[in-house]
């Protein structure tokens, strides 16, 4: 909520680093999120190797783990998580951010090089 993000930044400026902080958004739309995370969860239930997932979900041979991938990840449920949770419950806080000059826009929507590519610059300038 915007209530946690102010308490956030109150803490920032008493360690004083609010001039460090940068919060990141990789944005990706509703339906593309509930896409992928679809996608790994029949590469998971199958064993086979997961194209454009996070290396941090994938066993050694490039095949997805089983635990890579939530019990309720249904169509049905991640349509309500995205409505409870989703860009439009999280555009608030963002709006926050982005008037304090934190906040750095990034497209997920892209290949995961490079979205990584642009995250790890963006981290460089804070």
């Amino acid at each position: 909520s915007v209530e946690q993000a102010e308490a956030y930044e109150a803490f920032f400026e008493e360690e004083g680093i609010e001039h460090d902080v940068r919060v990141i958004e990789i944005a990706v739309s509703d339906e593309i999120g509930i896409e992928r995370i679809l996608t790994r969860r029949k590469h998971a239930e199958a064993g086979t190797v997961v194209p454009s997932v996070a290396a941090s979900t994938l066993g050694k041979t490039g095949v997805a783990k089983a635990d890579a991938v939530r019990g309720d990840d249904t169509e049905e449920v991640l349509k309500k998580r995205m409505a409870d949770q989703g860009n439009g419950v999280l555009q608030p806080i963002l709006s926050y951010y982005e008037e304090l000059g934190q906040l750095v826009r990034i497209d997920g929507e892209r290949s995961i090089d490079e979205v990584d590519k642009e995250v790890r610059e963006a981290m460089e300038v804070a």
